[in-house]
């Protein structure tokens, strides 16, 4: 019996039966030889037993490299078991995910470190794709969509800002300026701008000054003062229509009077040498 369920590979039950016959026959060879053979493929079986099952709870862990050698054991013993082949590529597999992940973390990381958001964005977006549920992905994918959004919010300002001050909007360039560098403190576009938008607000205001005062000196006939007047505020001007037409107005006056002067001059020295 012990011989029948040796060629059926069933090693438990012919350890058994072995066992039970030596009970009756301590002394026979070929049953102690049987028993022998049994007892070490059970507990080679057993052994097999207890590293796939250490195997697939270090799976059910995490612990890929130690799955991975649990598994290699097992097939030191049998090398074409198919649940440990099959236990051993999975733990592969997922350690090689598992080192991506960590790999794209930290690229992640670097990104938002670099403030290269949207670089940053797609990276931690892959590696949601191979984890799903990792807490700092979750965290980075967060921070770094926030920081997408920001950067588009900011873009749009600063076109508008460029814009007003293109128009010399100075007031409204500050102020949506302002709003820039509310979102983002050190925002150096920003602050160039908001720079050049209150050095064209100072500059009109001079401007503006010497234009008051040139049309003061042109209402009074000071039409030499006036164009002083006006040549400064155009240094700082240049393409101020207003400032343009009077200076030609004041050119023109200072044309006129000088030559009304020359004729009364022609005239007085007429008169006398007669």
């Amino acid at each position: 019996l012990a011989r029948d369920y040796s060629k059926s590979q069933n090693h438990a039950e012919s350890l058994k039966a072995a066992d039970e016959a030596l009970a009756f026959k301590p002394e026979h060879a070929e049953l102690r030889k049987l028993r022998d053979k049994s007892f070490q493929a059970v507990e080679r079986l057993r052994a097999i037993e207890a590293g796939l099952a250490k195997t697939r709870q270090a799976l059910s862990e995490g612990r890929f490299q130690e799955a991975q050698t649990a598994a290699q054991e097992v097939l030191k013993m049998e090398s074409q078991y198919l649940e440990a082949k099959e236990l051993a590529r999975t733990a592969s597999e997922l350690w090689e995910r598992q080192q991506r992940v960590e790999q794209l973390v930290a690229e992640a990381q670097r990104k938002l470190e670099q403030r290269d958001y949207s670089a940053g964005l797609g990276v931690a977006e892959e590696g949601l794709s191979l984890k799903s549920t990792h807490a700092v992905l979750l965290e980075q994918d967060q921070t770094l969509r926030q920081a997408v959004e920001r950067q588009q919010t900011l873009a749009r300002w600063i076109e508008k800002a460029q814009n007003q001050l293109n128009v010399r909007d100075y007031a409204g360039t500050i102020e949506t300026c302002d709003q820039c560098l509310e979102l983002e403190a050190d925002h150096s576009e920003a602050w160039r701008l908001h720079q050049a938008a209150s050095e064209g607000m100072e500059r009109r205001q001079k401007v503006d000054e010497l234009q008051a005062t040139a049309k003061g000196y042109y209402t009074g006939k000071d039409y030499d003062n006036c164009l002083k007047s006006v040549q400064e505020a155009l240094g700082l001007e240049p393409d101020d229509t207003e400032l343009q037409s009077l200076q030609r107005e004041a050119w023109q006056a200072l044309e006129k009077e000088q030559r009304l002067a020359a004729l009364l001059a022609s005239a007085e020295q007429s008169f006398q040498e007669r």
